[in-house]
Protein backbone atom coordinates (compact mmCIF):
# COMPACT_ATOMS: atom_id res chain seq x y z
CA UNK A 1 0.00 0.00 0.00
CA UNK A 2 1.46 3.72 -0.93
CA UNK A 3 0.98 6.21 1.69
CA UNK A 4 1.13 9.33 0.03
CA UNK A 5 3.18 12.26 2.18
CA UNK A 6 1.42 15.93 2.61
CA UNK A 7 3.38 17.05 0.01
CA UNK A 8 2.26 14.84 -2.57
CA UNK A 9 -1.48 15.31 -1.66
CA UNK A 10 -1.41 19.13 -1.97
CA UNK A 11 0.14 18.44 -5.23
CA UNK A 12 -2.67 15.58 -6.07
CA UNK A 13 -5.24 18.18 -5.15
CA UNK A 14 -3.93 20.97 -7.19
CA UNK A 15 -4.42 18.47 -10.11
CA UNK A 16 -7.40 17.43 -9.73
CA UNK A 17 -8.88 20.60 -9.47
CA UNK A 18 -6.50 22.15 -12.32
CA UNK A 19 -8.56 19.16 -14.18
CA UNK A 20 -11.61 19.65 -13.20
CA UNK A 21 -11.33 23.66 -13.61
CA UNK A 22 -11.24 23.37 -17.48
CA UNK A 23 -13.37 20.75 -18.20
CA UNK A 24 -11.09 17.76 -17.27
CA UNK A 25 -8.55 18.17 -19.76
CA UNK A 26 -5.47 20.37 -19.99
CA UNK A 27 -4.32 22.12 -23.24
CA UNK A 28 -1.47 20.32 -23.87
CA UNK A 29 -3.82 16.68 -23.85
CA UNK A 30 -6.64 18.67 -26.36
CA UNK A 31 -4.15 19.46 -28.39
CA UNK A 32 -2.83 16.04 -28.58
CA UNK A 33 -6.02 14.45 -28.65
CA UNK A 34 -6.99 16.35 -32.03
CA UNK A 35 -3.49 15.54 -33.58
CA UNK A 36 -4.04 11.69 -32.81
CA UNK A 37 -7.78 11.97 -34.42
CA UNK A 38 -6.16 14.74 -37.11
CA UNK A 39 -8.65 16.89 -36.59
CA UNK A 40 -8.12 20.93 -36.20
CA UNK A 41 -8.79 22.02 -32.24
CA UNK A 42 -11.45 24.56 -31.90
CA UNK A 43 -11.64 26.34 -28.24
CA UNK A 44 -14.59 27.95 -26.97
CA UNK A 45 -13.65 30.25 -23.49
CA UNK A 46 -16.84 30.87 -21.85
CA UNK A 47 -18.04 31.85 -18.47
CA UNK A 48 -21.54 31.29 -16.97
CA UNK A 49 -22.49 34.84 -15.75
CA UNK A 50 -21.38 35.54 -19.15
CA UNK A 51 -24.80 36.66 -21.41
CA UNK A 52 -23.09 36.65 -24.62
CA UNK A 53 -21.85 32.83 -23.71
CA UNK A 54 -25.53 32.06 -23.03
CA UNK A 55 -26.55 33.50 -26.64
CA UNK A 56 -24.11 31.32 -28.25
CA UNK A 57 -24.48 27.96 -26.85
CA UNK A 58 -28.03 28.27 -27.26
CA UNK A 59 -28.68 29.55 -30.31
CA UNK A 60 -25.74 28.37 -32.09
CA UNK A 61 -24.17 25.61 -30.18
CA UNK A 62 -27.28 23.68 -29.88
CA UNK A 63 -27.95 23.94 -33.61
CA UNK A 64 -27.92 20.89 -35.39
CA UNK A 65 -26.64 21.76 -37.90
CA UNK A 66 -23.83 23.09 -35.71
CA UNK A 67 -23.74 19.67 -33.63
CA UNK A 68 -22.82 17.70 -36.68
CA UNK A 69 -20.34 19.97 -37.87
CA UNK A 70 -18.35 20.02 -34.89
CA UNK A 71 -18.25 16.05 -34.71
CA UNK A 72 -15.77 16.67 -37.89
CA UNK A 73 -13.38 18.81 -35.27
CA UNK A 74 -12.02 18.27 -31.77
CA UNK A 75 -14.16 20.82 -29.85
CA UNK A 76 -13.40 22.06 -26.36
CA UNK A 77 -14.79 24.36 -23.87
CA UNK A 78 -12.73 26.38 -21.06
CA UNK A 79 -14.54 28.60 -18.42
CA UNK A 80 -12.74 31.63 -18.78
CA UNK A 81 -13.27 31.97 -14.71
CA UNK A 82 -10.77 28.95 -13.60
CA UNK A 83 -7.42 29.10 -13.30
CA UNK A 84 -6.44 27.08 -16.37
CA UNK A 85 -9.64 28.75 -18.49
CA UNK A 86 -7.96 32.27 -17.20
CA UNK A 87 -3.68 31.05 -18.22
CA UNK A 88 -5.20 29.67 -21.73
CA UNK A 89 -7.36 32.34 -22.58
CA UNK A 90 -4.66 35.09 -22.16
CA UNK A 91 -1.65 32.90 -23.74
CA UNK A 92 -3.46 32.78 -26.73
CA UNK A 93 -4.41 36.70 -26.82
CA UNK A 94 -8.38 36.33 -25.27
CA UNK A 95 -9.09 39.03 -23.11
CA UNK A 96 -13.11 38.62 -23.69
CA UNK A 97 -15.50 36.13 -23.96
CA UNK A 98 -17.10 34.65 -25.77
CA UNK A 99 -14.38 33.82 -28.10
CA UNK A 100 -13.60 30.92 -30.71
CA UNK A 101 -10.39 29.83 -31.27
CA UNK A 102 -8.87 27.18 -34.01
CA UNK A 103 -5.96 25.63 -32.65
CA UNK A 104 -2.63 24.25 -35.15
CA UNK A 105 -1.15 21.08 -35.11
CA UNK A 106 1.74 22.83 -32.67
CA UNK A 107 -1.07 24.35 -29.91
CA UNK A 108 -0.60 27.63 -31.15
CA UNK A 109 -3.91 29.39 -32.06
CA UNK A 110 -4.22 30.70 -35.34
CA UNK A 111 -7.64 32.36 -35.92
CA UNK A 112 -10.17 33.36 -33.39
CA UNK A 113 -13.97 34.72 -33.77
CA UNK A 114 -14.63 37.07 -30.99
CA UNK A 115 -18.73 37.50 -29.37
CA UNK A 116 -21.88 35.43 -29.86
CA UNK A 117 -21.44 35.12 -34.08
CA UNK A 118 -24.26 34.20 -35.95
CA UNK A 119 -24.62 30.23 -36.62
CA UNK A 120 -23.09 30.71 -39.87
CA UNK A 121 -20.17 32.48 -39.39
CA UNK A 122 -19.61 29.77 -36.79
CA UNK A 123 -19.89 27.16 -39.57
CA UNK A 124 -17.82 29.09 -42.35
CA UNK A 125 -15.35 29.09 -39.50
CA UNK A 126 -14.81 25.66 -38.70
CA UNK A 127 -14.88 24.52 -42.44
CA UNK A 128 -12.20 27.41 -43.26
CA UNK A 129 -10.25 25.98 -39.83
CA UNK A 130 -9.70 22.50 -40.78
CA UNK A 131 -9.13 23.08 -44.21
CA UNK A 132 -6.41 25.32 -42.55
CA UNK A 133 -4.99 22.39 -40.93
CA UNK A 134 -5.94 19.13 -42.71
CA UNK A 135 -6.36 20.39 -46.43
CA UNK A 136 -6.85 17.19 -47.58
CA UNK A 137 -10.29 16.22 -45.13
CA UNK A 138 -13.02 15.35 -46.35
Amino acid sequence: MMILRRRDWRLLLVTVGLLVACGGSSWEVAVNDANTAKKVLIVEFYADWCGPCKHFEANVLEDGEVKAALENVEFRRFDYDSTAGKKYAHSMGIHAIPAVIAVGRDGKGFRSLKGSVPKAMFLRFLEWSRGQVYPDAS
